[in-house]
């Protein structure tokens, strides 16, 4: 069983105080490597939630690419905002058809899909 990363930390902080060593080398590269694994520890929590969040993103993207596309191979024409265009590469085969079948592509804020 793995000991969890803040409690490994606060054992390092402590044994950072209680280390008897003459230049104090020691316990600082003890209390420095705690900091760092608690450092890492919160950078992870954070790059987890964030990949969570993209995660959710590029589901809502893939399903709005999908109802596009539907739209597209029915035929109709296609008129998308400006934040369509900056998308990116997701949208790359759909804006491809649209040009393909002669659709309208306008790119402004004010007309929605």
């Amino acid at each position: 069983m793995k000991t969890e990363t803040i409690i490994l930390a606060s054992a390092m902080h402590i044994l950072a105080k209680d280390i008897q060593s003459q230049d104090g080398i020691a316990n600082s590269a003890i209390q420095e490597a705690g900091d760092r694994l608690i450092e890492q520890h919160e950078t992870i929590l954070e790059l987890g939630r964030q990949l969570v969040i993209m995660s959710n993103a590029a589901e809502r993207y893939q399903d709005e690419r999908d109802a596009l596309q539907a739209r597209i191979d029915g035929g109709i024409r296609v008129y998308a905002g400006r934040g369509f265009s900056m998308l990116g590469g997701i949208w790359a085969d759909t804006v491809n058809k649209i040009h393909d079948r002669n659709a309208i592509l306008i790119l402004d804020d004010e007309v929605e899909l």
